[in-house]
């Protein structure tokens, strides 16, 4: 494994570690006083504030570093940074769901959170699939028109 891509596991295993031990935090427990190491006390709702302003303000650093090194992404790595962002937002919502919550139906005939889910899967595997196999044929020089519907 290449070095960014230990880097990418790195962080989305400690993300998934962080949203077990955070994930079901009450609105009542973010009011729990927590000791700082100086100063006066706060509250968790101050340290999740924290957390996230702390990968905001790292997120940005890393962009001007991008930058500065004269990083720029290809219009493919823009639309997949962008995925990866409502990626991020997806399974953020999926933190408040119960398992319970994953067949319900929110009315009669409207699909379930299991069901989107799917779809969003399944649509991803295809207009994955949409986009490698034309590429592959043109590689392999078949090029011509290839079947993308």
């Amino acid at each position: 494994m290449d070095e960014k891509a230990t880097m990418l596991e790195r962080l989305r295993a400690l993300r998934e570690k962080t949203d077990k031990a955070l994930g079901g935090v009450t609105n009542e427990q973010m009011t729990t006083p927590v000791q700082m190491r100086t100063g006066p006390s706060r509250d968790v709702r101050y340290i999740f504030y924290q957390l996230l302003i702390h990968e905001a303000e790292h997120t940005v650093q890393l962009a001007k570093t991008l930058d500065m090194l004269g990083a720029v992404p290809t219009e493919a790595q823009y639309i997949l940074r962008q995925l990866q962002e409502h990626r991020g937002q997806l399974e953020g919502l999926l933190l408040q769901v119960s398992d319970a919550d994953m067949e319900r139906e929110p009315r009669a005939g409207e699909w379930s959170v299991r069901q989107v889910l799917e779809h969003i899967l399944s649509g991803e595997e295809s207009y994955t699939r949409r986009i490698t196999d034309p590429l592959a044929a043109a590689r392999q020089g078949e090029g011509g028109a290839s079947r993308t519907g």
